[in-house]
């Protein structure tokens, strides 16, 4: 009768104790929740070949800890050829063949392991792209976070094709004159060039000593056109004028520089 008592308080303790497991465990697992920290905008077009990926994650079940991330980017592109003519008159022209692939190249194989929650893509070509966060806790629960965009890559400077600059040595010493830089801008792929109109400049005008010189801040697309009164009778000597035109990549072209000499006059 003992031994059975026994068993029995036993078998109580048993089903209290799971009992309390069962009211601990939560009912359903729920899925973690994924967001961008740092990525292209969504939709939108990046003018780099390259981007950086960084994102958080969180479970209200607080199972992450055990569980997995994988990466993708959709499409993977096999390794690309281009081709570009380089010429340096005098010298004959050359073509330089670059050969990229898609970095790293495990993206090819699909879904990919990543330790950390930062991941980094290069050498893309100019397409369409999806790259995909998976997110999946101890518990097999998982959700998923795709960021779509374009990329549009453009590493060639915009040329400068002329200033409308005063003659080099003015008739009158002293007149009324507007800088106009014309410009257009290339690239490996044309339809990742630049729209003219989206082009901004930086100028720096240059007056002989004495003068006010002057410079802008920063490039702008107002700074294509410069109005100014040149007064080379009170400022006689050489006036330059010096500009440059930045893409919407952010490069940068070679410095224009045009100049003009005005004579000191009789006194």
């Amino acid at each position: 009768m003992r031994r059975l008592m026994l068993l029995g308080a036993l078998f109580a303790v048993v089903a209290t104790v799971w009992g309390c497991i069962e009211d601990i465990q939560p009912k359903t697992n729920n899925n973690p929740k994924i967001w961008f920290t740092r990525a292209p905008r969504n939709q939108g077009v990046i003018f780099q070949n390259g981007a950086t990926f960084e994102w958080t994650a969180t479970d209200t079940d607080d199972d992450l800890g055990m569980g997995q991330i994988w990466v993708r980017l959709d499409p993977y592109l096999e390794c690309v050829i281009d081709t570009q003519t380089v010429c340096s008159p005098p010298e004959p022209c050359y073509d330089v063949i670059d050969t990229s692939c898609i970095y790293p190249v495990t993206l090819r194989d699909g879904w990919v392991r990543v330790y950390e929650n930062t991941f980094d893509v290069a050498n893309l070509p100019d397409t369409s792209y999806s790259f995909s966060v998976k997110v999946q806790d101890g518990r097999g629960a998982d959700s998923i976070l795709v960021d779509h965009f374009r990329v549009r890559f453009d590493n060639r400077p915009p040329i400068i094709d002329s200033v409308r600059c005063p003659p080099r040595k003015p008739a009158s010493p002293s007149f009324q004159h507007t800088f106009i830089v014309y410009s257009h801008d290339v690239a490996a792929n044309p339809a990742s060039a630049s729209p003219t109109d989206s082009l901004t400049y930086w100028y720096r005008f240059a007056v002989p000593s004495g003068g006010r010189s002057y410079e802008t801040d920063d490039f702008a697309r107002e700074n294509r056109i410069f109005a100014i009164f040149i007064d080379g009778v009170s400022f006689p000597g050489t006036y330059k004028f010096r500009c440059k035109a930045k893409d919407r990549a952010g490069n940068v072209s070679q410095e224009y520089v045009c100049d003009f000499t005005i004579e000191r006059g009789p006194r």
